[in-house]
């Protein structure tokens, strides 16, 4: 279904604002609006907010609004103060709603993440679209509602053809962890209930796109949860030149041990920063729940990653790849 000429539904049952006071889809009425459904444990969305948060510094000036609506996938994002944390990690200045209960979701039709609408001054919708990659026509159509008013633009961001998208499409499919959207998961353990579905590490050799689990793991809905007070290692050989997973804990203080090919991260493949905290080719500490960026590589190629825990409470939901 498109809403492409229709009247934009209003926003409504927001749980709560980040990077403004709670305010209604009428506040914003006569202005031009560009609202993205996104999830902060989601890679597409984490590139896709860096370019609404380029368009509200280029734009934010000038007649028009940027209104991120996050939409979560886990249980963990639905706490307020969850991402609030990756709004600040993100870098996010514009204004975020919590759409919990998915109503907004729902009202809109939508399907995807991220999925992005352009709102016109007179609340009809001038564009709706979905990923990434449209990067020039989302701009293209903002400029184009804010010149009809006369409005003096500076230069735009995009020109046609140009995207933040890396053109690699053939990288291994994301590995969801949980017995919910469970894929490549092989059956096996002794140490939990079968019916957990639990791969067995037995040293290799290893398949690709199949995860093997050593240790007292169990796996729950969303995630596999390590409950041995020993250690316990995930290893799943890949396609990609970028890894990225979803992570929390229930202990203070955990590190997790990154190993690339049974062996350290070499040089300059660690990404130190806001997604990957205390990143030093060997570990990671888990001081957030939501996405880390694992390691980048120069170019994609088969690899074997392990993850590597010391203890009880680390819970991993999924392994995505670029």
């Amino acid at each position: 279904m498109s809403f492409e000429g229709k009247e934009a539904p209003a926003l409504r049952e927001l749980v709560d604002w980040i990077n403004t006071k709670e305010l209604s889809f009428e506040h914003y009425r006569g202005t031009v609006r560009f609202i993205e459904f996104w999830d902060h444990t989601d890679v597409s969305s984490m590139r896709s907010c860096e370019f609404t948060q380029r368009l509200w510094e280029r734009y934010g000036q000038t007649n028009f609004v940027a209104i991120g609506i996050h939409t979560p996938e886990y249980i963990f994002e639905w706490e307020p103060s969850n991402v609030a944390a990756a709004v600040e990690r993100f870098g996010i200045t514009y204004p975020a709603a919590l759409d919990n209960n998915k109503t907004n979701w729902v009202h809109y039709g939508n399907r995807y993440i991220p999925k992005q609408f352009v709102i016109a001054q007179d609340d009809t919708v001038a564009s709706e679209h979905v990923g990434e990659g449209n990067e020039y026509k989302i701009e293209a159509t903002i400029r184009t509602l804010l010149e009809r008013e006369g409005a003096e633009l500076p230069r735009p961001l995009w020109s046609e053809g140009s995207s933040i998208v890396s053109g690699i499409t053939d990288v291994s499919r994301p590995l969801y962890l949980g017995f919910r959207q469970v894929m490549g998961l092989r059956k096996a353990p002794t140490l939990v209930p079968a019916a957990t579905r639990i791969a067995r590490d037995d040293g290799g050799p290893y398949d690709d796109d199949i995860a093997y689990l050593d240790g007292e793991w169990r796996q729950y809905d969303e995630y596999v949860e390590h409950e041995g007070d020993g250690e316990g290692s995930l290893t799943y050989r890949f396609f990609a030149s970028s890894v990225f997973a979803v992570i929390t804990t229930i202990r203070e203080g955990d590190r997790i041990g990154i190993e690339l090919d049974e062996g350290e991260l070499p040089p300059g493949t660690a990404v130190p920063g806001p997604l990957c905290p205390g990143c030093d080719g060997k570990e990671l500490d888990v001081t957030y729940s939501g996405l880390y960026h694992l390691l980048s590589l120069p170019e994609p190629g088969h690899h074997t990653l392990t993850l590597r825990v010391a203890g009880p409470g680390v819970r991993i939901y999924v392994l995505s790849f670029e």
